[in-house]
């Protein structure tokens, strides 16, 4: 495949008193510095030329585009060091009185570089110099933390498919990318893992300002990071141990803008790419006879930085847009003409809903259920996003007023993707739009208040706006609609039937502002360097979801059952208990002291302790209920003025005195940071080592599922054909109906036949946190190569994880058996008063360790090569907060909260082998001249070379008689026959593993089974464990072929072919994992669609 281009305390305050109190002070005395997350470090020692330090010699810092300078002294031990400089090129220069001066030129400070540069002064003039060109070591020798960089050269070089900057993360040693997929909960675009983190773990930056939305993710509703026009460096810090750094179980991703210099310079680009030059997919070939589906997509924007006063003042800003327009072939189930013939005449409205075979779609020959058939056809994709970027920099008269950076990032995307379905439903194969807007305001302000202190102010500001399932069909159901006030139809789903139609909820958006402030100090003293801090962050979230249930669904155990019109489970919304929308507020305070102690010259320890803590979620209206007891509430606890509002319910409220949401777990956060570096010898090796403690808060992202189904506010009933709660045998069957809710009603508003479901935060929570430690070695391999090796082990505790908690009472409830897990048949539900709840709890652990390899060269002799090999394995008890929200293939809830020892598996984005190598390629032909030089001089060669194995799966059992039994059947898994293979992977896309393996979770012995067999036993968890079956591996080669036409000695124009999965293998996705349905196989069981 290929491209052209040219070129925010409310109650809790009085809890929170005694420790704001201090922190406020602190605050106000200006103490904390900001970590390197926009600025490097430039240190050294300067001696005479026999090793002896020398005291009181100004050491100036200049940066070379800018002009801009700072100055310093060495201390007592000849030690000096520069904090927070801008990253750019510098020249060190070291003078005093009856030694040269000494200067150092060519160096390149980096984003988060600790460059440490030594200068040996002769005896002599100080009008004498001597000048040494060269770049700084590429070895870290001073901190323990391990971190990446991805310079300008690598960002505007590399064929980033999309221009997503996610890309650059995956090529660092110790990254993995996550098999997660992309939502609007859980994140647009590409996640990343870290030492067994969470793709929601993550911390991204941009200039020092989240960049995220609420999942912690930065990309836009086309997918993608945009920002390749942009950002000037890009770093990944894979293990930190510095307490400047927030807590974050992950990694920290920091991104830098440009800035002007002073010299005016500027860009522009137009990328096209269309189907024309695009070889035919797998899918293509396979389901649409190699027809390709239209692809066009257009990328344009450019850059404009430099001076405004020389030397003082500079400007720089940028604009990046995306049109795609793309029609992609896709798959999805539905009626055969024979069976629309059976369907009872009462149902003849809803059938439309299903296409007809042959009718705009094409039918095809793949193995489906009986009574259906799959058709293919084009999913229309069209996706838009726009970003702007505006920075000025300015250097006040003198250093103590100090320098002065302001940037702002706006990003506005959408993506309206509109499948087979898209007319009846915003589920799979329909139409589902997504929106995404970001705002981003970063204010830093550095003044140096003495040769050995330095001052820093930062203010932020950041929106995002997040917004899915917007249905985009233009159709009218609301003559199908089951709720009156609804304008659309429910969702109805046949068990073994075809694809679900209608419209299980409504739009759902999610809004965050965040108010960031930093005000801090660096003190250097000796081989001391001091660094203490505070931070506050404001959140406001504002939360529109309607969720499951609010417009209905209806569903059926069997295709016979849909042909009469007998539904099984009907949830929906009850009349006045409807309310979609919270508005929250939330406080971060956080506090530091690090000391980076330089022992001796070649040893230096890292030391800092870091408290943090946040509020519970407050909610403007008060708007907050709980469930105290799960095994014995009736009904759930509310604050006074709920139940001032709410006067009618079906049952009394436990309790009206509530305050929050839940117990605060966070106020004793405190994070020690240890960490030490030892570069022997000639110092160009480092062995460096640390551990820490990072805290996962409570904040919106987890408690966002529980306020969907939280009543009185929202309350779903639910009403059963079948079990000890089915609705009275005179109203039997169910029937499908337009304003079904009408004739309903009393059931629906029945306890005695109605059951809510529920979902809540446990309100005694414990505090999530995961300890890190690692040992990194690294060495450098001539004048440009560095080789790194490096083990990461992490261990999370009290993670916080949503099980379904209300199943049915096993045998010698409430007490553990010692064997296995018996649920008799029509056993009472643990609690009879509700119906299913989803219980979020801090219930999870996990478990990592880690290889990380890396080999690095810097550009020299045209060629600059990078490539990182990671060993890893990862395991858990729930690898998501949510089931589907966090968009893993294998889902992270199920019914195993009783249960959590059988939930310990591979986490869902563990991958145990990944490679990636990247490079780019000056042909040596860059000095000819002439015409010569016009042909064969300017060319580039760029690569991405991308490895990985495959990821977890659990095989599932999709069974209504253990629905019934056990009181759910989610994520549910099957039994392995008697000396089976719990990884029987076959591969290739009709049949991915060896179904064989195994039978039904009804079934005790090696062969599908079926009521009145003696091993039909009902009512046990089946024998397989989770994630044992593993997915296909990627490997794909991304490659760019670049031409440089040089116009002046500062001007040219650029043109590039770029060819995403060169080879064009296909990589496929997963294969459908649940093996049966009622106890008989699944036709697509095993098929990777």
């Amino acid at each position: 495949m290929s491209k052209s281009k040219l070129r925010w305390f409310h109650r809790r305050a009085a809890a929170c008193k005694s420790l704001l109190l201090p922190a406020i002070v602190l605050l106000l005395s200006a103490s904390t510095a900001m970590a390197q997350l926009t600025t490097g470090t430039i240190a050294g020692a300067v001696t005479d030329q026999s090793g002896a330090a020398i005291p009181g010699a100004k050491v100036t810092a200049k940066n070379t585009e800018t002009g801009i300078a700072r100055e310093t002294v060495t201390g007592p031990t000849g030690r000096y060091e520069f904090p927070s400089l801008p990253g750019g090129a510098y020249e060190v220069t070291a003078t005093s009185q009856g030694f040269q001066t000494s200067v150092r030129s060519g160096i390149t400070l980096s984003l988060g570089q600790n460059a440490v540069i030594n200068h040996s002064l002769q005896v002599g003039e100080v009008t004498q110099s001597v000048t040494v060109t060269g770049e700084a070591p590429l070895i870290e020798t001073t901190s323990a933390t391990v971190s990446q960089l991805v310079d300008e050269r690598a960002v505007e070089n590399l064929p980033l498919n999309n221009r997503d900057l996610t890309q650059l993360a995956v090529l660092q040693p110790g990254v993995i990318k996550s098999p997660a997929g992309r939502g609007t909960f859980g994140g647009l675009g590409d996640k990343i893992t870290v030492g067994g983190s969470r793709g929601t773990q993550n911390l991204y930056l941009m200039d020092g300002v989240s960049n995220s939305d609420l999942s912690g993710n930065p990309q836009g509703a086309s997918g993608s990071y945009i920002g390749a026009e942009t950002v000037k460096e890009y770093q990944v810090i894979t293990n930190n141990y510095s307490a400047e750094y927030q807590s974050a179980a992950g990694a920290i991703v920091s991104a830098v803008t440009k800035s002007g210099t002073n010299t005016l310079h500027g860009s522009g680009f137009w990328t096209l790419r269309n189907d024309n030059v695009d070889a035919p997919k797998w899918e293509d070939n396979a389901l649409a006879g190699g027809v390709k589906g239209e692809f066009k997509r257009n990328q344009f924007g450019g850059s404009l930085g430099g001076p405004i006063i020389r030397d003082k003042t500079f400007f720089f800003g940028s604009y990046e847009g995306l049109r795609e327009r793309a029609a992609n072939t896709a798959t999805v189930t539905t009626l055969t003409d024979a069976s629309r013939a059976s369907v009872t005449p009462a149902l003849a409205p809803y059938l439309s809903l299903w296409p007809v075979p042959g009718v705009g779609n094409t039918p095809t020959n793949e193995p489906t259920n009986p009574g259906t058939v799959v058709i293919v056809g084009a999913q229309n994709a069209p996706v838009n996003d726009d970003s702007v970027t505006a920075k000025l920099d300015h250097q006040f008269g003198s250093q103590k007023l100090g320098f002065l950076s302001l940037s702002y990032n706006w990003d506005d995307s959408d993506s309206s993707p509109c499948g087979i379905l898209c007319e009846v439903t915003e589920g799979g194969g329909g139409g589902n739009g997504t929106i995404s807007k970001k705002h981003t305001l970063a204010f830093n302000h550095n003044s140096v208040l003495s040769p050995t202190m330095l001052n820093e102010f930062k203010f932020g500001y950041s929106f995002s706006q997040s917004g899915g399932d917007i249905g985009l069909g233009t159709r009218d159901t609301k003559a199908l609609a089951f709720h009156p006030d609804r304008e659309k139809v429910g969702q109805i789903t046949i068990t073994g039937g075809p694809s679900s139609v209608g419209f299980r909820v409504l739009a759902s958006t999610y809004t965050q502002k965040a108010l960031q402030f930093k005000e801090g100090l660096s003190i250097t003293k000796g081989n001391h360097s001091f660094r203490l801090g505070t931070e506050i962050k404001r959140f406001r979230y504002r939360q529109e979801a309607c969720s499951r249930g609010c417009n209905g669904i209806v569903t059926y155990r069997s295709m016979a059952e849909f042909f009469t019109n007998t539904v099984d489970d009907f949830q929906v919304f009850t009349p006045g208990h409807e309310s979609p929308q919270r508005n929250l507020r939330q406080l971060l305070f956080g506090a530091y002291f690090q000391d980076n102690w330089q022992v001796m010259p070649s040893f230096t320890l890292n030391l800092g302790m870091r408290y943090e803590f946040v509020t519970v979620p407050d909610e403007d209206n008060h708007l907050i209920s709980t469930l105290d007891n799960l095994q014995a509430d009736a009904f759930v606890a509310v604050t006074e003025q709920v139940a001032a509002q709410f006067t009618n319910e079906p049952k009394p409220f436990t309790r009206t005195d509530l305050q929050e949401f839940f117990k605060n777990p966070t106020l004793k956060s405190f994070s020690p940071r240890f960490g030490f570096a030892w570069a022997p010898g000639d110092r160009k090796m480092s062995i460096r080592g640390g551990y820490a403690i990072f805290y996962d808060y409570p904040v919106l992202y987890q408690l966002r599922t529980s306020l969907q189904e939280l009543p009185p506010f929202v309350e779903t009933a639910r009403l059963r054909a079948r079990g000890s709660s089915a609705i009275p045998a005179d109203r039997r069957p169910m029937r499908m109906a337009p304003l079904m809710v009408n004739g309903l009603l009393d059931l629906l508003t029945s306890p005695q036949y109605s059951s809510f479901n529920l979902r809540y935060m446990e309100p005694n929570q414990s505090n999530a946190y995961v300890h890190r430690w690692s040992l990194t070695l690294q060495r450098e391999m001539g004048a440009n190569w560095v080789v790194s090796a490096g083990y990461t082990g992490s261990r999370g505790l009290h993670l916080l994880h949503q099980s379904l908690s209300n199943l049915r009472r096993w045998e010698g409830y409430p007490n553990q058996p010692t064997g296995r897990k018996y649920f008799p048949a029509g056993a009472q539900f643990i609690n009879p008063n509700f119906g299913e709840v989803r219980t979020q709890s801090s219930n999870a652990n996990s478990y990592f360790h880690g290889l990380a390899v890396g080999v690095q060269k810097r550009m020299s002799q045209g060629l600059q090569l990078q490539m990182a090999y990671n060993y890893s394995k990862s395991i858990d008890q729930g690898s998501g907060v949510t089931s589907g929200g966090d968009e893993l293939p294998d889902g992270q809830r199920g019914i195993y909260y009783w249960d959590m020892h059988l939930k310990k598996a591979l986490s869902g984005f563990d991958i145990r082998n990944t490679f990636t190598m990247n490079f780019s390629y000056e042909l040596p032909t860059q000095n000819l001249t002439g015409l010569a030089g016009a042909v064969a001089g300017g060319w580039q060669l760029n690569g991405i070379l991308t490895l990985t194995d495959g990821h977890p799966l659990s095989v599932t059992d999709g069974s209504t008689v253990q629905n019934d039994t056990i009181g759910d059947n989610e994520n549910l898994r099957v039994n392995l026959i008697p000396g089976g293979d719990n990884n029987p992977v076959l591969g290739g896309p009709d049949q991915y593993f060896d179904i064989s393996q195994f039978v039904p979770s009804v079934c005790q012995g090696s062969r599908i089974c079926k009521a009145g067999d003696p091993d039909y036993q009902p009512g046990y968890f089946g024998t397989l464990g989770g994630g044992t079956l593993t997915s296909p591996g990627v490997a794909t080669l991304d490659f760019s072929l670049i031409k440089n036409f040089g116009i002046t000695e500062t001007q040219k124009i650029q043109f590039r072919a770029e060819f995403f999965n060169l080879f064009n293998r296909p990589n496929f996705g997963s294969p459908e994992q649940t093996v049966f349905t009622n106890e008989v196989l699944n036709a697509d069981a095993g098929r990777i669609n």
